[in-house]
């Protein structure tokens, strides 16, 4: 089945208007995922208290650009003492919990947009189960009206000239509606992840450019794929195979460093990798698509695009907040503070303004053409993606397994509780 086939026939509005969710099936294109970046142990240059913050409400980390990790000043008062009841009890009278704290580490890099205090909230409580227990995600969707997909329908399907202009009608009120799950409905997270998803699909259609140098978006692509078949043959190349991917965000690998020991528990990211993923409605070996070139393309280069634009760098941090409330969740780590000075659900996620629409890219669906020997060659695309904040978390072993790499944790464990220490009771405050 050829495009100009696939677009008349009756599969055409159940193959374009994918499911709202993103969920990774059996038929999924995995390949091209890029291989993940470790981060170095670097040692914190901001630190921000969660108690301090979570009590004053503050909206960002106090100039923190990037997230590594945190040190907390809880210790297990049952640590090296005889299992009685009476050592039990004077081991909790030596113990002032009110002082518990944990300290979120990270730096203060130029060029670098701040992060957002908020945003992590929404990740913790997400990662806990708080938002209907729904793994966090976001995604453009077409609209519930049925009357709308007939009327893509009859657009489609209409004779032998295709009728562009009612289909370019149709598709700006059908399509880039936000779906929004596990977390509040209108909170800055999800309007960053939204926004990345929507200049992922503007960049994948050709309508916005990177400014990275060759890169090519999936109509370059297909005309590049297109052209080559039709010169060779000059007929339309029935063998290309019709591309109905959907690309979308999600978390690759996700490792952390935990540590413990008499003066408190730190854990630091080890890594938290950004993938553009791709998932087929049909089956089969399919590799050599446009749609697959253009994710295998974005994933090769995904460390140069996260630093090339203000999106892609607060979607990254987005990723790292995840990642960090992730290690946090396993270390059990917040669920130790004094509940009396740590009231998560207190804290009020500010709403933010989310379009009820997004909208259409005119690339994104529009007829697309090329002119060979003297003759124009004209087809169509669909465009669908989303971003998923799924992932386990797991214990980097081969990292962990690193003498060296263990004591300089500890080292830097002990310069922020050190640091906490002379902190006056600040917010958030510089450490060198």
């Amino acid at each position: 089945m050829n495009r100009r086939q696939f677009l008349t026939s009756s599969t055409a509005v159940a193959a374009t208007l994918l499911s709202s969710r993103i969920a990774v099936s059996q038929d999924a294109i995995n390949a091209c995922l890029g291989a993940p970046t470790y981060d170095q142990l670097v040692a914190p240059t901001k630190i921000v208290s969660f108690k301090k913050m979570l009590k004053e409400e503050h909206p960002h980390l106090g100039g923190m650009t990037r997230i590594d990790g945190y040190v907390a000043n809880i210790v297990d008062p049952f640590r090296n003492i005889e299992n009685t009841r009476k050592a039990r009890k004077e081991a909790m009278d030596k113990i002032d919990l009110s002082d518990w704290d944990v300290f979120l580490c990270g730096r203060a890099e130029p060029n670098q947009p701040e992060l957002r205090f908020d945003d992590l909230i929404v990740a913790i409580r997400s990662v806990r189960g708080d938002y209907n227990r729904e793994e966090a995600g976001v995604s453009l969707d077409p609209s519930p009206n049925p009357q709308l997909r007939e009327d893509l329908k009859k657009a489609l399907a209409n004779g032998n000239k295709d009728n562009f202009r009612s289909y370019d009608a149709v598709c700006k009120e059908l399509m880039n509606y936000p779906t929004i799950y596990g977390m509040p409905q209108k909170c800055q997270a999800a309007k960053t992840l939204l926004d990345a998803d929507y200049r992922m699909k503007l960049v994948a259609s050709g309508e916005v450019k990177l400014p990275i140098k060759n890169f090519k978006s999936t109509i370059d692509f297909e005309t590049d794929m297109y052209s080559a078949a039709i010169k060779a043959t000059n007929v339309w190349p029935d063998n290309i195979p019709v591309s109905t991917i959907r690309n979308w965000f999600t978390a690759g690998e996700i490792h952390y460093l935990p540590d413990e020991g008499p003066d408190g528990k730190s854990s630091f990211i080890a890594c938290a990798q950004v993938v553009l993923k791709s998932e087929r409605k049909e089956g089969g070996d399919q590799n050599d698509t446009p749609d697959k070139k253009f994710t295998c393309a974005w994933n090769s280069r995904m460390q140069e695009i996260l630093q090339s634009e203000l999106i892609w760098k607060q979607m990254n941090g987005i990723f790292r907040h995840f990642a960090l409330a992730k290690a946090l969740h396993e270390d059990n780590a917040l669920n130790a503070l004094p509940y009396d000075s740590v009231r998560i659900m207190d804290f009020k996620v500010p709403s933010v303004d989310i379009p009820s629409q997004y909208p259409v890219s005119t690339s994104s669906h529009k007829e697309q053409s090329v002119k060979i020997n003297g003759k124009d060659w004209r087809w169509a695309n669909f465009h669908c993606g989303g971003v998923s904040l799924a992932g386990k978390i797991v214990k980097s072993q081969l990292l962990m397994k690193s003498d060296s790499v263990r004591s300089d944790m500890r080292l830097i464990r002990e310069r922020v509780l050190a640091s906490a220490r002379s902190s006056g009771g600040a917010a958030h405050w510089d450490i060198r």
